[in-house]
């Protein structure tokens, strides 16, 4: 391997918890994460997430959970997510982040999977989001509301070692019945070391994403890498992307986005549903991401295509998983 490009990426594998980043961002009222939806886009300081990260691991050291143990968390609102699983691993506890019910009728398909996850992750809690509460009496562990979590007071980050766990990440179950894997503080933070040294991030980058913080490319690779550096980060649901594509463009555009990641498909629905281009300015764009399904050139080449893109020359890196 050349040394150019062997030497950053020994820089980048270190096995130190990203938890000791995210705590010194709690003075940090000048940059922070934006959650963007429909109807607008509000602002949260570093220095408010932190201190909701630091609720949420009191209350649940409250309620009993130890470091070691697990949490399942599924809230589809990427701005309680992201609270509730960076203050799970803030005490010690892993989360266990799961997808959603999409509606009513997939509510027994979701209940099955979480009982699975519940039995195969040995979780003793379940974090949900409001609306679900009323679906889940059923469910043998105890079961918070996320807001209620937001009433404790603030309390300190745990100090794990590279060897405890960060959090349980879990396959989606869609060929076969879901199987986890324990990812530890060192892999988690060789892990954003390499995807910032392969995508060139760096202080000044500004991360956009609409991925689903509970799929490991939109939790890794997004949320826990932009958050860790404390650079601008911008989130939207991933269904304020799939009814209006264009919300992710005018993101972009709008903050000066840098880096970006999505599958192969989005690429594609905003080539489809987004035909005029002519108000969007992508030249501040260092990186499209694609990956997590089959790569298609055609579809990349046909979104990379309107002169009007204004775009800076990227790198897009591919990659698919099983």
């Amino acid at each position: 391997m050349s040394p150019l490009l062997q030497a950053p990426l020994e820089r980048a594998i270190d096995s130190t918890p990203i938890l000791g980043a995210i705590e010194r961002l709690a003075s940090e009222r000048r940059r922070g994460v934006t959650f963007v939806r429909a109807r607008g886009r509000h602002v949260v300081p570093y220095a408010d997430l932190v201190d909701r990260v630091r609720r949420v691991a009191s209350a649940l050291r409250s309620r009993g959970l130890h470091p070691g143990d697990a949490v399942v968390v599924v809230l589809p609102d990427p701005e309680e997510a992201i609270a509730a699983i960076l203050g799970a691993m803030a005490s010690g506890v892993a989360p266990v982040p799961i997808y959603p019910p999409t509606g009513l009728g997939a509510m027994p398909v979701f209940l099955r999977h979480l009982a699975h996850l519940l039995e195969r992750s040995g979780a003793l809690r379940v974090i949900a989001a409001a609306r679900l509460m009323p679906f889940l009496g059923a469910v043998p562990q105890p079961v918070d509301a996320f807001a209620a979590l937001l009433d404790a007071a603030p309390g300190p980050f745990e100090r794990p070692s590279a060897d405890d766990t960060a959090f349980l990440q879990f396959t989606s179950g869609t060929t076969a019945a879901p199987r986890g894997v324990r990812v530890t503080h060192g892999n988690l933070a060789a892990n954003l070391g390499m995807i910032r040294a392969a995508a060139r991030m760096d202080d000044a980058s500004k991360l956009v994403t609409w991925l689903p913080v509970y799929h490991d490319m939109g939790l890794v690779g997004a949320v826990l890498g932009a958050i860790s550096m404390g650079i601008e980060l911008s989130v939207m649901p991933p269904q304020t992307f799939l009814r209006a594509p264009r919300l992710w463009l005018e993101e972009i555009s709008r903050v000066g986005g840098t880096h970006t990641a999505a599958p192969n498909f989005a690429y594609g629905l905003c080539v489809k549903r987004v035909p005029d281009v002519s108000g969007f300015d992508l030249s501040s764009m260092r990186v499209f991401i694609c990956g997590a399904e089959p790569i298609l050139p055609a579809t990349l080449e046909r979104f990379n295509a309107p002169a009007t893109w204004r775009a800076a020359s990227c790198t897009c890196s591919a990659g698919a998983r099983t």
